[in-house]
């Protein structure tokens, strides 16, 4: 039994709102969504009532959370499924304390961290936004170790898709979640959390957690594998209703932004391949003028460092670090905001100067190479006639002339419309692009965007997520792909190479980042790397709506993968089944998790999560024992294995549907497939063939019993 609240009827029952056949699209802009139904559930009953209806109705769901990804993860055809009326409203702290806040369902070592260590446990639910989080954190001193760039994301989606920052000596973000509150298929609730590293007792059948959840039906799954699935899974598992995270007490960083050489950067960077500490020439050399900078607690190792170039005229580099640095209370230095700041005003100010950067240039490339009576010429023509004059004093024909003044005209109109600093520079550049001779202002209107859209400025000292995450005003909308690498090899250092050399070549318009950070043990993320050491994500963005945008992140996505890159889930990707399964190593053990916890159920199936292969179909299983009975195999085992002993006859249907792949091995000899064939004549059904039975016959017997477990077993499968 699952604890849902029923259909909506007067006064009981499902609560929330509904919308039939709703429009909306992600933050971008770049990707619509048309579901047949929008619920907006506002209590737990309810959510598991939507889904619930949803399995049994055979719908697709899925939940919407910010709208922050540039794909379609998060579509749905059927039924979508927004939070946030399920976080409280402002004045009351979004926290669920019936965990954490309860010592008699902690391990002793967590009860213990909560006392001494310097990390706190929190639970909070995953609809709420990251700019919610952080400022009910800081109403009780606390901070998330790392974050992104921005925080506009919902916490369900930020944690899905391995949001992550420049932080390199923290992981990514979805590496502080210590349980998962999941509701999967046929509203069925789950507790997952590690069995290597357990956040709840789990003595007397969990009877302590169980006693405090909402729902005594949960089932409750302590086991790395899930757990690591769970964490990042593009919303495939089922719905996220809340996670508990692992926080650090608040604190202050300083930043200083510099504008080294490139070649010394990327000298530097090279320098370290091949040592364990891949990052320190860099930070040395860097290191060597920060004096002159005047920022006394801006010394010793970083916090966070990110290097960003400029797509147009990548000799354009800005270097961001910030240290940690002592509160007020402890005598630290006081806050500090830079002149140049990425504030609503600061920005809005750009506007006119963004424009007549521009048309100076469309109308300098118009202006040929001629004495100082033509230049005089086209001065008095343009102050009589506007700059159509010009253009026809000084030789172009009418048509272009007509076209490079409609040009600056449109410029101007948006200026009056009072459009956005983003939309406005994007109308300028694809101007540009269009004028012979014009172009080169790209490289300067990118510079202008990047040096005033620097989250704190270029020096500031404040509280690490107000410095991190900037303010919403500096957020542009772009076309971004970001790809993650192995640090410890040379790939990502290869692959930035060959792409600052083509960049001024494709008409966009943007930035190339590079960010540092631990890896993940999450199954699915792109930071989970073999070397275990460092990774580096790079970032490629250009303004929304040009032109070239197209072209350009088809590129710079296939040339990541061809050096062993991996596309971050939340930005634009094209990948396939085939492409994923190359990359992601525990790709299988994934698939298992989901096979377990929701079986075959296709409620949370969407067309992101099938082209990509994220599906239960395929798994491998590696049978090292049997069953046998009346000198008959009854079941297919192999110890330790959550589905072992599995009914022989189970087996069969999962190889004949495609969802699992049976191998058995003897010895040293090449690993047999397993394979099934029709037996009898008319209404036969299946059975192993003769060649499976006999590889069978021959391995040891199962000596051992198949645990109890409070937790659901695969479904989908016809009865016997």
């Amino acid at each position: 039994m699952v604890c849902r609240s029923g259909p909506k009827a007067a006064g009981s029952g499902y609560m929330g709102s509904d919308e039939a056949n709703p429009r909306f699209s992600n933050w971008n802009g770049n990707v619509a969504f048309t579901p047949d139904l929008l619920r907006r559930p506002t209590d737990l009953p309810s959510l598991v009532e939507t889904v619930s209806a949803a399995t049994e109705q055979g719908q697709s769901l899925h939940v919407i959370g910010s709208g922050w990804s540039y794909g379609d993860c998060p579509s749905a055809d059927n039924v979508m499924v927004c939070l946030s009326d399920m976080v409280p409203s402002s004045g009351t702290s979004p926290q669920i304390n019936y965990v954490v806040q309860n010592g008699n369902v902690l391990t002793d070592e967590w009860n213990s961290q909560q006392e001494f260590g310097t990390h706190k446990l929190v639970h909070y639910p995953a609809g709420i936004k990251l700019s919610a989080l952080v400022a009910d954190l800081a109403s009780h001193a606390l901070t998330l170790p790392t974050m992104g760039g921005s925080n506009g994301q919902a916490l369900g989606g930020a944690i899905s898709t391995s949001v992550h920052g420049g932080d390199w000596q923290q992981p990514p973000l979805c590496e502080i979640v210590q349980a998962v509150h999941l509701i999967g298929a046929g509203g069925q609730e789950f507790w997952i959390e590690s069995a290597s590293k357990p956040l709840t007792r789990h003595d007397r059948n969990n009877a302590a957690l169980l006693g405090v959840l909402p729902c005594s039906t949960t089932k409750v799954i302590r086991d790395d594998n899930v757990f690591n699935a769970v964490r990042v899974a593009c919303g495939r598992f089922g719905v996220i209703y809340s996670v508990v995270l692992a926080v650090v007490p608040q604190f202050r960083v300083v930043q200083l932004v510099t504008n080294p050489s490139k070649d010394s950067v990327l000298a530097a960077l090279r320098s370290g391949q091949g040592s364990m500490s891949l990052f320190t020439p860099l930070l040395r050399m860097l290191a060597l003028g920060d004096a002159a900078f005047g920022l006394t607690d801006a010394v010793g190792v970083p916090y966070f460092f990110q290097i960003m170039l400029n797509s147009q005229r990548p000799t354009d580099v800005w270097v961001t670090r910030r240290w940690t640095t002592p509160s007020i209370a402890a005598g630290g230095l006081p806050d500090l905001r830079s002149s140049v700041d990425a504030t609503g005003d600061t920005l809005n100010a750009l506007r006119q100067p963004l424009v007549a950067l521009a048309q100076a240039a469309l109308l300098g490339a118009a202006l040929p190479t001629a004495g100082v009576a033509s230049a005089i010429g086209a001065g008095v023509a343009g102050a009589l006639l506007g700059p159509l004059g010009s253009l026809l004093v000084t030789g172009w024909s009418a048509q272009a002339a007509s076209s490079v003044t409609q040009l600056c005209v449109e410029l101007t109109a948006l200026l009056v419309a009072d459009a956005s600093l983003g939309e406005i520079a994007a109308a300028a550049v694809n101007a540009l692009w269009q004028v012979p001779g014009a172009g080169y202002a790209v490289a300067d209107i990118e510079k202008m965007l990047i040096d005033s859209n620097i989250p704190g400025g270029k020096k500031s000292r404040g509280f690490y997520a107000d410095i991190t995450a900037g303010a919403p005003a500096s957020y542009y909308k772009a076309d971004s792909i970001e790809v993650v690498f192995d640090a410890a090899t040379g790939d990502y250092l290869d692959f930035l190479d060959e792409i600052l050399a083509i960049a001024p070549v494709f008409p966009q318009a943007g930035y190339i980042s590079v960010r540092p950070s631990l890896p993940s043990t999450a199954l699915l993320s792109m930071h989970n790397v073999s070397s275990r050491l460092r990774t580096v994500s790079i970032e490629v963005a250009s303004l929304k709506d040009l032109a070239g945008n197209g072209p350009w992140m088809w590129y710079v996505e296939q040339r990541a993968i061809a050096h062993n890159g991996r596309p971050h889930w939340g930005q634009m990707n094209t990948l396939d089944a085939h492409k994923v399964a190359m990359m992601y190593t525990g790709l299988n053990e994934w698939r298992e998790a989901l096979y377990r916890v929701n079986g075959a159920a296709p409620v949370f199936s969407n067309a992101y999560s099938r082209q990509r292969g994220l599906e239960p179909e395929g798994i491998i299983r590696r049978v090292t024992c049997v069953v046998v009975e009346n000198g008959a195999i009854t079941h297919l085992g192999n110890g330790g294995q959550y589905w072992s002993p599995i009914p022989l006859h189970q087996a069969v249907d999962e190889i004949i549907l495609g969802r699992v792949i049976y191998v058995a091995q003897l010895g040293n000899n090449v690993p047999v497939v397993l394979s099934a064939t029709r037996h009898g004549r008319i209404g036969g059904g299946f059975m192993l063939d003769v060649a499976s039975v006999s590889v069978l016959q021959k391995l040891p017997t199962c000596h051992y019993v198949k645990a109890p477990t409070v937790e659901a077993g695969p479904v989908g499968f016809p009865p016997r």
